[in-house]
Formats: structure tokens, sequence, C-alpha cells
């Protein structure tokens, strides 16, 4: 049970501040340097583009420097082991091996997920112009979301397929 737990923190911590703060701070620094006018409003489709556009780079840019950033904490012990590889793993299994063909299926994965929910949620409560403020809330929202989803996809599909290269290694 221990070993579970260590896992469940391990990712709760690392999406926590790798992939949800990094990501929505960075968007939110992002969104106000480029909107000059605070005092326009924006529109749902507005929204969406500008969440198409940042999850896009933020989702091949989470995915890329996390693989290697979860093998490194595999590396070096800070990352738990697991009791079960890839071919065990409900979705991880059908995942291409290629780093950069992961990274588009998890960047398409968090833009199916995140633009209906986030545009969703203000047009659910009749909102369909949004003021800087509220578009700047959601925003950062919204795109730490998405970097968590594509976080944990990272940490799972990097976890399952070097716990057999850890085996490997140990017994060398």
């Amino acid at each position: 049970m221990k070993k579970k737990s260590y896992l469940h923190n391990y990712i709760i911590k690392k999406s926590i501040i790798n992939f949800w703060i990094v990501n929505a701070v960075i968007n939110a620094v992002i969104f106000i340097i480029q909107t000059t006018d605070k005092t326009r409003f924006f529109t749902t489709s507005e929204i969406a583009l500008d969440y198409l556009v940042s999850i896009l780079i933020l989702g091949m840019a989470c995915s890329l420097t996390g693989f290697p950033m979860i093998k490194k904490d595999i590396e070096k012990g800070i990352a738990p082991e697991i009791d079960y590889n890839k071919e065990d793993h409900i979705i991880a299994k059908h995942f291409p091996k290629n780093n950069i063909l992961k990274a588009i299926i998890l960047t398409i994965v968090a833009i199916m997920l995140i633009i209906p929910f986030f545009i969703g949620i203000p047009t659910m409560f009749g909102m369909v112009k949004l003021n800087f403020t509220q578009a700047l809330i959601l925003k950062t929202i919204a795109t730490g979301f998405a970097g968590v989803v594509v976080g944990y996809f990272v940490m799972i599909l990097t976890l399952t397929e070097n716990k057999l290269n850890l085996k490997l290694n140990k017994g060398m």
C-alpha cells in the first residue's frame, strides 16, 4: 500500500508543480502581455482560438520536456517504481513509442477535453463575452488543467515504458 501512495503523491506533486502551476503562470503572463487593451471584451470564439493556440504550444512543450524530466526522476530514484508495464495499462498500451507522436496525441487529447469544457462554462452561465479579468482567470485555469492532463499521461507513459529498462539496468 505504501508503494501505491508514493506513486499517487509523486503524480500529484509533479502534476501541480511542474504541469499545472508552470503552465498556468506562463499562459497568464503571455495573456497579460499580449492583451494591450485591458478594457476590451472577448467572445467565446476568440477565447477558443486562443486556447487552441496555447494548448498546441503547451501540449507539445509539456510533453517534449516532460518525458526526459520524468525519465531523469526515474534514473535518480525520485520517481516510484510501478507494479505494471505499458502493456498492462488500459491507456498507455495504445500509445506509440515515438515521443513526438505521443506529444501530438496528448496535445489533441488536451484540446478535445479542455476547449469544450472551458468554453462551455461561460456559455452555460450566459456569458457570451468576457472582460479581461474573466478571460485571464478562465485561461489560467484552463491551461493549468491542460498541463495536468498532458502531464499525467507523460508521467504514466514514461513510468510504464521505463519499468523494463530499470529491471535490465539493476540486473547488470
